[in-house]
Parts: structure tokens; C-alpha cells; sequence
């Protein structure tokens, strides 16, 4: 489980590879994975966070500034 997070947490913080079309693919279902309330599935984010003993809304934060989907930032800026 601490895996599946690190890995989501790597996709979104590519900064250097932006301009490969999968690379913004996976990004950007990284961020949907980590965003998103659904619980059901073993490997939903609020599961994963839960087996890890993890505050959800504590690591969202932290990882929006970088993501993709907010075209001021300064992730985005270094992908154009």
C-alpha cells in the first residue's frame, strides 16, 4: 500500500518528463486517485491512507500546488 502512494506521489511530481503525453496521462489519474473520496476498493486512496494510518485531507494539500490540473502553478509552468 505505502508503494501504490509513493508511486501516485512520483507520477504527479514528474517535473522534468511533462512533456511526454503519458507521462501528463498518469499524472493526471494520479492526481484523480488522490483527490477522490471513494472508499470502496482495497486500493482507493482513503483505503490506502487508512492501512497506512494516514490523515487523507493531512497529504492533499501538500500535492495540489504541483499538480497539473492547476495551470498557475509552477509544475505546470516548467511543462510548457
Amino acid at each position: 500500500m505505502r508503494a501504490v502512494l509513493e508511486d501516485a506521489l512520483a507520477c504527479i511530481h514528474r517535473p522534468d518528463e511533462t512533456t511526454c503525453r503519458w507521462v501528463r496521462r498518469e499524472a493526471r489519474e494520479a492526481e484523480e486517485w488522490l483527490f477522490s473520496d471513494d472508499a470502496h476498493g482495497i486500493f482507493s486512496y482513503v483505503a490506502v491512507c487508512a492501512v497506512l494510518g494516514l490523515e487523507p485531507e493531512s497529504i492533499r494539500p501538500k500535492h495540489r500546488r504541483w499538480s497539473p490540473s492547476y495551470p498557475n502553478t509552477l509544475w505546470h509552468s516548467r511543462a510548457t
